[in-house]
């Protein structure tokens, strides 16, 4: 099973572990081309969207497009699939919005004691 069924609700938190654990890429996309963090927005799994970012997942989807399934990615297409924060906010899930708004911050965070 990819990393991104199981992050989309098919098997929830549970499998998003399992599949972190066996070494799938917080990263993956689908032919969508949606990420694994888009997934679990989309389908309001807040604890998948928290082990996803705390194990590596771009809030910023678009730079992980997988080239191989998705050749040509026009503006259009581009705009079609938002970042998994506007996902989440779209669809009202306010514990999503919450952890990756927390990660968020805290990269922030990271970057400002950097400098």
């Amino acid at each position: 099973m990819p990393l991104s069924s199981g992050a989309a609700g098919a098997g929830g938190p549970d499998a998003t572990r399992l599949l972190l654990e066996y070494g799938a890429h917080p990263n993956e996309t689908d032919k969508s081309p949606r990420s694994c963090l888009q997934h679990a927005a989309i389908a309001g799994d807040a604890d998948s969207v928290k082990m996803l970012l705390d194990a590596g997942a771009s809030i910023e989807a678009s730079r992980y497009i997988n080239k191989r399934t998705v050749p040509r990615l026009n503006e259009t297409w581009r705009k079609k699939y938002r970042d998994a924060l506007t996902e989440a906010k779209r669809r009202n899930y306010v514990a999503v919005v919450r952890v990756i708004e927390e990660k968020q911050r805290e990269i922030a965070e990271t970057k400002a004691v950097e400098e």
